[in-house]
């Protein structure tokens, strides 16, 4: 059966899926890549991880094509631009990198739009003309779907959300800005929040158990399900940052719905109901009520690996665009 290996490169980890042509993600794999200090050891790492994948599943499955979801990059190029989160140089040929490697056909888009195309091919998004997707992971990254069509902007980097200043002069990011939207209300930045009050505060929490070291935004959720305040109030905060920074882009482009995947997104309600509220506080009173917003309609962290992969798809005309499905 032939498949497409969807890829969603990402600071922390990258994912790693066989996806047929509606969709399907039959098999994945998550490659954990915090340990690579530079360039080489990344690729290294990536590569082989992604030959014992495909081996492992060439008796039954045969890849035609790659689709890459990558942060910060020039599609036309197809390179990594000043990519923050990564220890990479200023340009990374990505692009050529995967192609020399593997002799396959390979396509490459920015995550957020990979994880737009995702929702508009397979998930929720079927059904939308408008919508914003925003991906909350190591940074924060998005896509805008507008009037039926993919909108990526005259330079390409239409939907980096994520870089939305919210606290001028604040928190030092990766892009070598300060006060960006990631640095607060990314899984990164919900950690150093916590880890702020921890070091700063004497506020009781289960959380002073964990050593920083350890400490993960998945533990932090886990604790506010537990009622542990700290946890809770952080989370506010995380909601209020992106409630206020969505209630913008509700103004500036009044979608159907907003949609958040990544992996912080799968603290569902813990984050939507702040989200929620403050979103409802901040938007443009005629917007009121009027944009759902919901968490990815695909499985955590599959909207950018099918998206991804639809690339390939639908350059072999195995699928249609969104427009021809109407």
């Amino acid at each position: 059966m032939d498949v497409v290996l969807g890829i969603d490169i990402g600071g922390t980890s990258s994912k790693l899926g066989l996806v047929q042509a509606d969709g399907s993600i039959i098999a994945k794999r998550s490659v954990d890549t915090r340990k690579c200090r530079n360039e080489e050891s990344f690729f290294s790492c990536l590569f082989a991880e992604i030959e014992r994948f495909l081996e492992q599943h060439h008796s039954n499955y045969h890849c035609i094509g790659i689709g890459l979801g990558a942060p910060s990059c020039d599609e036309q190029a197809g390179v990594l631009e000043k990519a923050a989160n990564f220890p990479f140089a200023d340009r990374v040929p990505i692009l050529q990198f995967f192609q020399d490697h593997f002799g396959l056909p390979v396509y490459l888009t920015k995550d957020g739009n990979a994880a737009t195309l995702g929702e508009a091919r397979y998930g929720a998004g079927q059904y939308l003309e408008n919508f914003v997707l925003i991906t909350l992971g190591t940074g924060i990254g998005g896509g805008l779907f507008l009037n039926g069509q993919l909108v990526k902007g005259h330079n390409g980097w239409a939907g980096e959300f994520g870089h939305i200043t919210v606290e001028p002069g604040g928190r030092a990011c990766g892009c070598g800005r300060r006060g960006c939207l990631e640095t607060y209300a990314s899984a990164t930045g919900l950690r150093r929040t916590v880890l702020q009050r921890l070091t700063h505060g004497d506020q009781k929490s289960i959380l002073r158990r964990l050593a920083a070291s350890e400490l993960e935004a998945k533990d932090v959720y886990l604790a506010a399900k537990m009622g542990d305040a700290l946890s809770l109030e952080v989370f506010d905060d995380v909601g209020r940052r992106l409630g206020l920074a969505l209630a913008n882009l509700a103004a500036i482009f009044d979608p159907q719905a907003i949609f958040l995947a990544g992996g912080l997104a799968a603290a569902e309600d813990i984050l939507l109901t702040p989200v929620r509220k403050y979103f409802e506080t901040f938007v443009l009173p005629q917007l009121q009520g009027r944009i759902s917003i919901e968490t990815s309609a695909l499985r955590l962290n599959e909207a950018a690996i099918a998206g991804a992969a639809s690339l390939v798809w639908h350059h072999k005309n195995l699928i249609t665009t969104h427009d021809e499905c109407k």
